[in-house]
Formats: C-alpha cells, structure tokens, sequence
C-alpha cells in the first residue's frame, strides 16, 4: 500500500497493482458521537439496475456495476457492486451506462445465522454519486461565491478603511 497523505480528517492511500485508483478514508460525523468511514472509487458505469422492495416496511435497494476507469492500466475488467439504499436510490436517476463517476460509499457487514450455519455479508454501500467529465472533475454546478455587501466609504478620508 502506498500512502499520499495522511491528516487528522483522513488518508489517501493506493493498493500494490491498484491501477493507479486512489482510495480516500475519511471520517464523517453521524452525529452523538458515531463516526463513519467512507471511500471513494472513480471508475465507468457498465450496469444500473431498477429499484427494488423488500418486505412490508418499504426497504428499497438499487444496484450499480462499476468498471475500470478507461485510462486504467489494468489488463484485467474489475467490476464492482454498489448498493444504493433507502432515499439515496434516487441518486442513481441521472446516471447512465458509460458514464465516468466518483461514488463515495462505506463498507458494511453482516451475520446472518440461517439453517445451514452462519453466514457473512459484504456491502459496498453508495451515499454519494457525481458524474464526471471526460477529464475526471464534477458535473456537479460549483456555487456561486457570496454576494460583498457595498460598504460605503468616506470618499474624502482615503485611509478610512471599511475594516
């Protein structure tokens, strides 16, 4: 593993034969005390699956496929499952197959004990989407700076500063 940078916030790190992709850990705060871990991964959208219920309480889930980014050296496809949960499967509405994205996700876990013994469970789970450009920055509209109330000055004092 190779290590960018590290602060209190996060690390940025590669893994050995990683194709060049950069995995961010930081931390978030959920509020009373809980934090979560989240990564990102850029890659190529390859399949977008529907919206899916489960049971009576309303769950939903919605499946995204992601591949190698095209300028991945890797010579190997490498296809990753996220899962989009709740009211975050919205998200996925503006996204199309072939689309260039940054997903931030967490890696979740579970244990289920069944008739045939115990099981365990991997999610990678979305929270955020963007769709690139082709040069890799956000679709996404940046805001627009915060509007500099005019301040009068006292035209006749030119050392009369307004701070």
């Amino acid at each position: 593993m190779e290590v960018e940078r590290s602060s209190q916030r996060g690390v940025q790190f590669r893994l050995a034969g990683g194709a060049g992709i950069w995995y961010n850990l930081r931390r978030q705060d959920k509020g009373a005390n809980q934090e979560m871990v989240t990564f990102e991964y850029k890659g190529v959208v390859e399949m977008k699956g529907e919206t899916k219920a489960f049971g009576q309480n309303g769950f939903t889930k919605r499946d995204l496929v992601v591949g190698n980014p095209p300028d991945s050296p890797s010579m190997y496809p490498n296809p990753v499952l996220f899962t989009f949960k709740k009211d975050r499967c919205a998200l996925l509405d503006p996204v199309n197959v072939g689309d260039p994205v940054k997903i931030q996700f967490t890696i979740d876990g579970r244990k289920w004990d069944g008739p045939n013994g115990v099981r365990y469970f991997t999610d990678l789970t979305g929270w955020k989407i963007e769709v690139l450009n082709a040069n890799g920055t956000s679709t996404e509209p940046v805001p627009a700076p915060p509007e500099v109330p005019d301040v009068p000055m006292d035209e006749g004092d030119p050392d009369n500063l307004p701070f």
